[in-house]
């Protein structure tokens, strides 16, 4: 699926530091009570949830697709992926809409915190729970609270090729 080239995500890259392109940014934001980063790298466009169109017999995290500039894109409801239980109704939830390769998936999130560098030496990717592969790589400390850093592959799990 080609979905157009969306806006750049100006709002959210102003409120990042630019001066070291080395260090990656993260795009924070929040699944229920839990707070979470995504490299912004990982991260194409941010938009309103629109009118869901459920899915039979996807799996209960796939909650059904919406089209966005007329193509269709998967929504995945995190709080559902990661079982974590729904303390109350959404308000206005917002859908990330991720890359990888040519695959557009959306993830259904409450709100957007910020844009952050992480820095490498605060993620912990060596303790066991985080290792490579896992839906989490790290955590790191942003405003005195603990955040995972998520492994876009993993959340997603998209159906690994053949090989040829």
């Amino acid at each position: 699926m080609k979905i157009p080239q969306p806006p750049p995500l100006h709002d959210l890259l102003e409120l990042g530091d630019h001066n070291d392109l080395n260090v990656p940014q993260h795009l924070i934001f929040d699944v229920g009570e839990e707070i979470y980063a995504l490299p912004l790298r990982d991260v194409r466009e941010l938009v309103r949830m629109e009118k869901l169109m459920p899915v039979p017999g996807l799996p209960p995290h796939l909650i059904g697709v919406i089209t966005l500039r007329g193509n269709v894109l998967p929504i995945m409801d995190l709080q559902l992926r990661f079982g974590l239980a729904t303390s109350k109704p959404r308000q206005n939830p917002l859908v990330l809409v991720c890359q990888i390769d040519d695959t557009f998936t959306g993830l259904l999130v409450d709100s957007i915190s910020n844009v952050s560098t992480l820095q490498e030496e605060t993620c912990d990717a060596s303790h066991p729970p985080f290792s490579a592969g896992e839906t989490v790589t790290g955590v790191a400390e942003y405003n005195d609270e603990l955040v995972a850093i998520l492994n876009i592959e993993a959340v997603i799990d998209l159906p690994k090729a053949p090989p040829a």
